[in-house]
């Protein structure tokens, strides 16, 4: 009696595997001269008249630091409020800011628009290279990035978070070395605090890194010790000058302020409108930012840091 054939697992079917697209190298004069196009469009998007009032406010309040050698706590600019304490969290900001102003006026504000948008694209550039990026496309998205942000690149504290912002996942995968990675880390955090009311973000994202390398047994130390850097983050923002007062404003934002008439009226805070959004690229990055992403689930697995 003949036996029936068994199927090897040479025989089985294969999955087919898309070919890797074809890249130019680094070193290629093509390239870099792509490169070089892509941070000058993004450099340009910003290169606009300021119209936003606030920047007289900032670079008061670095003034009267700078003459007094100190940050002021209390209210000096409004009479009925005078001697009020008065608790600022951009005052970092504030701080950086006035030198380019006082040794440039408006061109001093420009240079400072420019180097803000230019580490920015850097960091963000920089990051995506050490996880993999190659090709001339992901320049268009850098681009297309440099475009949404350029409606907020006015001399205001969110330039300066949003270098804080492109910071964290830099250092999280360019540094190696797990002491010094982690010291960075706090040192974005401390700055971060006492530069904008975003600081939360920082720990949000290192927390974020954190989940999946504490599921895996290979790295999951390196998961409990992001973990703990994340706590850290959140403890070093209570060194301020304000401390505690400052730390908790985005939760009073949003549980007490948010109801506020006048801060109702601020234009940042009201919701999204679709029709002052129609060309700076925000609308392509909401559709694609998800596709890619379900693309890459597809082909690699689904990255729960979006990297």
């Amino acid at each position: 009696m003949s036996r029936r054939p068994s199927r090897s697992s040479s025989s089985r079917p294969r999955p087919v595997v898309p070919p890797t697209p074809p890249t130019v190298a680094a070193t290629h004069p093509a390239y870099g001269l792509a490169c070089l196009a892509a941070f000058a469009c993004v450099i340009a998007s910003v290169m606009f008249r300021m119209y936003d009032l606030d920047v007289w406010q900032h670079l008061a309040f670095g003034r009267v630091m700078a003459s007094l050698g100190e940050v002021p706590r209390t209210q000096l600019w409004m009479w009925p409020e005078h001697g009020a304490g008065n608790a600022n969290p951009s005052w970092g900001f504030s701080w950086l800011l006035w030198p380019f102003w006082e040794l440039g006026g408006v061109w001093g504000l420009a240079v400072w628009r420019v180097l803000t948008t230019a580490l920015v694209g850097a960091l963000v550039w920089a990051t995506a290279r050490r996880l993999g990026t190659r090709g001339i496309p992901a320049l268009l998205v850098l681009v297309v990035c440099g475009l949404v942000i350029r409606t907020r690149s006015q001399a205001r504290p969110e330039t300066l978070a949003l270098v804080w912002l492109a910071a964290v996942p830099f250092v999280l995968h360019a540094v190696r070395h797990p002491a010094r990675r982690d010291a960075a880390l706090v040192a974005i955090a401390l700055a971060w605090a006492n530069s904008h009311l975003s600081w939360w973000w920082g720990p949000l994202l290192v927390l974020l890194h954190a989940l999946p390398r504490w599921r895996e047994a290979a790295t999951r130390h390196d998961g409990v010790r992001l973990a703990l850097v994340a706590l850290a983050m959140v403890a070093v923002a209570f060194v301020n000058p304000w401390g505690a007062e400052l730390v908790v404003r985005p939760w009073r934002f949003v549980s007490e302020w948010r109801h506020d008439p006048f801060l109702a009226g601020i234009s940042e805070l009201q919701p999204f409108d679709v029709s002052a959004n129609l060309s700076n690229g925000l609308l392509a990055l909401l559709v694609g930012w998800p596709l890619l992403a379900l693309v890459r689930a597809r082909r690699l697995g689904v990255d729960p840091t979006e990297r």
